[in-house]
């Protein structure tokens, strides 16, 4: 499958959510599949290394209304499946155009991955409708995942959201072991029989 990721941060940039991205493509990319992210130029795309399987197309400048024509070329070109949105209203700079990307985006699955519920800016005195731009991505999208079960109580009281998941996110800091580790002399050192659990 042809998975694209959108995401407003991703490494080199700082945040979790690029973290995440990246650490989600390469467990996808180990199953078989292919995985494409659109991202913010900062990213830069040239920074990755060559061998990288992840193919990272970093040419959002701004996440305005123009981003939209650029993540449309770029879901065609790429012959995408299924594209997943990272959303996290901050990553796009509070931008309103990711509200909407899901019904912009032709003959392409969406699922959309909450990391939060937080509103975007659309205009002074917005109000509520900031709120109904979230439920808006939520509704066209095929897909919701959110990642607390906060947001999952909160979405599971409005109508129309399909397919909604709760998926918590763990660590991304993989556990590695000291070069000198040996479990039989550690858990003696430490006071622990071999089948006590600790």
């Amino acid at each position: 499958m042809r998975i694209g990721q959108i995401t407003g941060e991703y490494p080199p940039m700082q945040g979790g959510v690029g973290a995440f991205t990246q650490e989600l493509s390469h467990a996808l990319i180990a199953m078989g599949h292919e995985c494409f992210v659109f991202t913010d130029h900062r990213a830069n795309g040239q920074q990755h290394h060559k061998d990288d399987p992840i193919k990272v197309t970093a040419d959002a400048h701004t996440w305005g209304w123009g981003a939209l024509s650029r993540v449309r070329r770029w879901a065609q070109a790429q012959k995408l499946d299924v594209v997943n949105i990272q959303y996290q209203a901050a990553a796009y700079n509070m931008a309103a155009f990711v509200h909407i990307l899901p019904m912009r985006l032709d003959n392409v699955r969406v699922v959309t991955t909450f990391h939060d519920l937080l509103v975007p800016y659309l205009f002074p005195k917005a109000g509520p409708l900031r709120y109904q731009a979230v439920l808006t991505l939520a509704r066209s999208s095929d897909g919701v995942i959110v990642t607390n079960r906060g947001d999952y109580d909160r979405l599971t009281n409005e109508k129309s959201i399909p397919s909604l998941r709760h998926i918590p996110i763990g660590s991304n800091i993989k556990p590695e072991l000291a070069p000198d580790y040996n479990r039989t002399v550690w858990r003696t050192a430490l006071g622990f029989q071999p089948d006590e659990i600790v």
